[in-house]
Order: C-alpha cells, then sequence, then structure tokens
C-alpha cells in the first residue's frame, strides 16, 4: 500500500513545519542543519550497505560463473580424449568356428577358469590318447 506511506511522508512533514513554527526561525534554523546531518548520515551508511552487499553478490556470482566454465572446460577435455564426441563404433559380428584359430581356454584362464587342473596347454583333440 503505497498510498499508506505517502499520507504517513506527508504527515511527517506537516509535523515537522509546525514544529518548526513553534521553535522559532533561528531554533528551527539549527535544529535542521541538525537534522540534516543525521539523515545525510544514515542514508550514506545505506548506501555503503547495499554496495557492498551488490558487491560480494556480484562476486559471487563471478565465482559461480569461473566454477562452471572450469567444470565444462574439464569435462570438454575429458570427453576428447576419450573421443566421446566421434561417432559409434561400427558393429561386429562374432560367430564360432571349428577350426583351430585360437588357444585353449585353459591357456587363457588357467585352472581355475575351465575347472580343470592341467599341465597341458594343448588343445583336448592335440593330446595323445
Amino acid at each position: 500500500m503505497w498510498w499508506g506511506r505517502g499520507i504517513g511522508g506527508v504527515l511527517a512533514l506537516l509535523a515537522l513545519g509546525v514544529l518548526f513554527f513553534l521553535l522559532g526561525l533561528e531554533s528551527a534554523d539549527q535544529f535542521a542543519s541538525v537534522l540534516g546531518a543525521f539523515i545525510g548520515l544514515i542514508s550514506l551508511s545505506l548506501a555503503v550497505v547495499q554496495w557492498r552487499a551488490t558487491r560480494g553478490a556480484q562476486g559471487l556470482d563471478a565465482a559461480a560463473r569461473d566454477l562452471a566454465e572450469s567444470v565444462y572446460a574439464q569435462w570438454s577435455a575429458g570427453a576428447v580424449v576419450r573421443s566421446l564426441s566421434r561417432p559409434a563404433p561400427l558393429p561386429v559380428r562374432w560367430a564360432s568356428t571349428k577350426r583351430p584359430v585360437q588357444a585353449p581356454p585353459m591357456a587363457v584362464l588357467g585352472w581355475r577358469g575351465t575347472g580343470v587342473r592341467s599341465d597341458s596347454t594343448r588343445p583336448s583333440s592335440a593330446r595323445p590318447s
């Protein structure tokens, strides 16, 4: 309700005018000087407080912006190193073959992977019976 504040301001000015009229011109002049000094100091202190508050908020905004930029740069560099921006690899089909082109499971996994303990690394088809 802005009109309520306006009416309060008008009433304060009216009361101040009546006070000045009752004090006399010379006393009113001295009173107005002292009152003006206090109002000036209060205005200056409010301006300094507001300036420091906005400066602090701008400092936090700048720090947040710097952090966001450095994290973005770090993640972008990581994506380049890992080739994440390149197209996906081509799909490859795998199929078993009966040809002897691979090492036996024992040679690759050892006896723990196959469940069989043996010193031989030859495929079972190459072992003498």
